[in-house]
């Protein structure tokens, strides 16, 4: 974007073809340049937004985000693995053993991503930083959203005739399978670890739309006169 300033303006002004319209148009351009500076000298990360990227880090890798309850067992799960529970979500119920390490750590490595997407305006003060905000909260809605209808599909499936020995066995594996996390998900309920990361990502989404709403266009080269 050009640098429009006072002297850009008077030059324009003594320009002898220079009409009104232009000069209207260098104005708006002034004052959309200066509108643009003053927002981008305005700090981008306040203390708000960082207490509120603390928690998520905390409620994601430190809380329980749910807990299964099995009477006098109870196994917690934290966020970080919900990478491993979308890929077999019988382990609501039986926990994560050690055999899932290295996709836990890469789904903890995405976490970590995407819980530092709201400091994006620090490296770059624009529309599409601020929008990155709202990753947290998009990362919870879809592996939530998708552990929650894998428990509620089928997990077995068959090309076979319907009626035929194999699609009776299907039905009856899907049957239990279905019953077995069925009951399971009646027993699991979100821990404060899921209610403080839901929370936090929210506050961070509502806080980089607005900012990305509020967030000058680019429209200072449109107002610029045309050459004399």
């Amino acid at each position: 974007m050009p640098h429009l300033d006072c002297g850009t303006l008077v030059d324009a002004i003594r320009r002898p073809r220079t009409t009104n319209r232009d000069l209207a148009r260098l104005q708006r351009g002034l004052l959309r340049s200066i509108h643009v500076e003053q927002y981008r000298a305005a700090k981008p990360i306040d203390a708000p937004a960082l207490v509120a990227i603390a928690c998520l880090v905390v409620s994601w890798f430190q809380f329980d985000t749910l807990v299964t309850d099995l009477g006098r067992v109870e196994i917690s799960f934290r966020f970080y693995h919900f990478g491993v529970l979308n890929s077999h979500p019988g382990l609501l119920f039986t926990g994560i053993g050690d055999g899932h390490g290295f996709a836990t750590v890469g789904f903890a490595l995405v976490c970590v991503a995407a819980a530092l997407a709201p400091l994006a305006p620090l490296l770059r003060n624009s529309r599409g930083a601020w929008l990155a905000g709202v990753v947290p909260l998009l990362l919870i809605a879809l592996f939530g959203g998708l552990l929650y209808l894998k428990i509620s599909t089928d997990y077995f499936s068959t090309q076979a005739q319907e009626g035929s020995l194999g699609t009776q066995i299907v039905d009856l594996a899907n049957s239990v399978t279905n019953r077995l996390l069925g009951q399971a998900a009646k027993r699991v309920h979100i821990a404060i670890g899921g209610y403080l990361g839901l929370v936090a990502s929210a506050y961070l989404a509502v806080r980089s739309l607005r900012a990305a709403a509020r967030f000058p266009r680019d429209n200072a080269r449109r107002d610029l006169p045309s050459p004399m």
